[in-house]
């Protein structure tokens, strides 16, 4: 198929890129052969590529990582208690959201709120907290006051 996509990467695989790297700023740039820097479409795909190359690099080096909500064996495994799916939706074959909370056997509770992607979990629009006590009991007014407020 020959998308958008297929070709704006074919046009940027045709060009040689150098790293332009300010240290006073902390930023990079690349620029072609011309002189041109890469516009930000470009550089969104570009950077979209290089995530998908890293989360391969990770599951090389760690394993794959789960990415569905935890299972029956998976939370006795992990002395999961407390557990709480609180999303899991699907947008067509490629794309789920959910959002799980739990504790466990350490007194850390875990937020795990996640999409997955071309079966990759991504935290782009998500996030991931661990939580120990101390945070949690900080927590409850503020949700409860929230809770109270919106009823």
């Amino acid at each position: 198929m020959n998308t958008f996509y297929d070709q704006e990467m074919k046009s940027i695989a045709q060009q040689t890129w150098k790293l332009d790297y300010d240290d006073n700023s902390n930023t990079a740039k690349l620029v072609n052969e011309r002189g041109e820097e890469m516009d930000i479409a470009a550089l969104g795909l570009c950077i979209d590529a290089f995530k998908h190359t890293m989360y391969q690099m990770e599951e090389m080096k760690i394993g794959k990582k789960n990415v569905n909500p935890l299972d029956e064996f998976t939370k006795k495994r992990l002395g999961v208690q407390d557990y709480q799916l609180i999303i899991h939706e699907t947008a067509g074959d490629k794309t789920t959201s959910a959002f799980e909370v739990y504790s466990d056997e350490y007194r850390v509770f875990t937020m795990d709120y996640y999409h997955v992607v071309h079966n990759r979990k991504v935290y782009d629009y998500g996030f991931l907290a661990f939580l120990n006590e101390f945070d949690c009991k900080k927590l409850l007014k503020p949700l409860s006051d929230f809770v109270n407020r919106c009823q």
